[in-house]
């Protein structure tokens, strides 16, 4: 508002009151930019500038880059529900991972390696349940999906090992009336290949084990390998 509208009172020291609120607004800017740095964005990644996610919750996987928490029902708030989340170790970078229930089912197999976590999402409902691989990268927080397309399957991960660049490898079950059998699936993020495959017990479905970027498990009574990675 400019001072001349405060009427004639103001006229006689109009330039003074006038320097006065130039001086006042110019302290109070740097503040206010100083209040807006440190409050810092809240965006997907959850970021909390009060805390730092290593103090948060309960450390269920941790490596040099990454650490998987588990958030109890106390510490949450309606924006960061109960649940699985992974944090970039010595940032405020909090990624919301999921849930588990026993009866509605969700995340499972939890794996990290370098700054790639990956895991298993299987919700279940009255119409039965759904599968997706997801892979979550914490320094650029791209996160990937692999969804089962075939309806009516029960394509649930025996196992599931991830590599430091980021391949998931996991051994799923795919049963449906036609078909009963294991497959050994290698996934780069964009493209999937089937490594093995077999008939129920022809692939032990929790054999899997990643090493010097080779993949390796047994079926048919031997151990098998791959070059993953």
């Amino acid at each position: 508002m400019r001072l001349r509208a405060w009427g004639p009172l103001l006229a006689a020291t109009g330039r003074a009151a006038e320097s006065d609120m130039t001086r006042f607004t110019s302290f109070l800017i740097p503040i206010a930019s100083a209040l807006a740095v440190a409050a810092g964005p809240i965006g997907p990644a959850h970021a909390d500038a009060r805390v730092r996610c290593e103090k948060l919750g309960k450390t269920f996987l941790a490596n040099e880059s990454v650490r998987v928490l588990r958030l109890p029902y106390e510490q949450s708030t309606l924006r960061r529900p109960p649940g699985y989340y992974a944090c970039r170790v010595g940032t405020r970078r909090l990624f919301e991972i999921g849930e588990f229930d026993r009866d509605s089912g969700g995340v499972r197999r939890i794996r990290i390696a370098g700054p790639y976590v990956a895991f298993e999402d299987r919700p279940c409902g009255s119409g039965g349940c759904s599968e997706a691989i997801i892979r979550l990268n914490v320094r650029s927080g791209q996160r990937r999906v692999m969804s089962e397309q075939e309806p009516n399957d029960t394509n649930p991960a025996l196992d599931l090992e991830l590599t430091r660049r980021g391949i998931v490898v996991w051994i799923r079950s795919v049963v449906r009336p036609d078909v009963q059998r294991f497959d050994v699936v290698r996934w780069d993020g964009a493209t999937t290949t089937v490594l093995d495959s077999g008939p129920i017990g022809d692939i032990q479905g929790e054999s899997l084990a990643i090493s010097g970027g080779r993949a390796y498990w047994f079926a048919r009574g031997q151990a098998m390998s791959a070059v993953v990675d």
